[in-house]
């Protein structure tokens, strides 16, 4: 669909939110060293701005302030249901956390906040390249108190929820599509206990199969706005698969 634009209204009320703010994450005064789960196949990084790449046919994780040095001795998290947080592990946190991922497999998923607990802050999923099974741009479960933000510029990827698994979202989830090829895009929440306040996503190219613009159980308490400028979505929807809207 060259040249196309589709906005979807869910109130009369709604507002157009253009594309994604700038991807410059404030580093946080709450931020802590990563750490890693092995029994558990969960990374944390508590905040601290990290990178995910494949160098030597492991997918590593680093430090975005120092991407040639692997976290954790190089240990493999490609292998196995692996899961990634931008957050903690539970608590409650003033802080912006911040996930890269450049190339690799990551087979569990990603959590742009944390496991448990709450996030007061916004959280970024920046992915130029690899394969994720799962993106989530808030908590597993618990609460963001801000703005959840993914931007998708390449790979293969299967599921990209704005919100939470439960977790819930006070403020907008924000979605961004600039190439790559995706199975599903969910503006909100998977589970029905992931409420979030509004969502937004653009399509500026690549190719999605379904595109919800609410959630699959999820519910949205605001509006949700879908803009289409080039691409390929084949199978859209304004709302929710089962949750409401408003």
């Amino acid at each position: 669909m060259n040249a196309k634009k589709i906005i979807v209204w869910m109130l009369a009320t709604a507002i157009i939110f253009g594309m994604l703010p700038a991807f410059t994450p404030t580093v946080s005064a709450a931020m802590e060293a990563p750490i890693i789960d092995t029994a558990n196949f969960r990374v944390f990084a508590r905040g601290t701005p990290i990178l995910i790449k494949e160098v030597g046919g492991q997918t590593q994780v680093f430090l975005q302030s120092d991407p040639n040095t692997p976290l954790f001795g190089g240990q493999d998290i490609s292998v196995g249901n692996w899961w990634v947080h931008g957050g903690w592990e539970s608590g409650n946190y003033t802080a912006n956390t911040s996930v890269i991922v450049e190339s690799g497999t990551i087979n569990g998923g990603i959590f742009g906040g944390s496991r448990d607990g709450m996030i007061t802050g916004n959280t970024y999923v920046n992915i130029t390249g690899g394969s994720v099974a799962n993106i989530y741009g808030g908590n597993r479960q618990g609460s963001v108190n801000g703005n959840t933000n993914i931007e998708i510029s390449g790979g293969n990827h299967g599921w990209i929820f704005g919100g939470g698994w439960e977790g819930t979202v006070s403020g907008s989830t924000n979605i961004e599509i600039n190439n790559g090829s995706i199975y599903m895009v969910v503006g909100a929440s998977s589970a029905a206990a992931g409420l979030v306040g509004s969502t937004n996503i653009t399509v500026n190219d690549g190719t999605v199969e379904y595109l919800y613009g609410g959630g699959i159980d999820g519910s949205v308490t605001g509006d949700t706005n879908i803009t289409i400028n080039d691409g390929t979505v084949d199978g859209m929807f304004g709302g929710s698969n089962a949750g409401t809207i408003g």
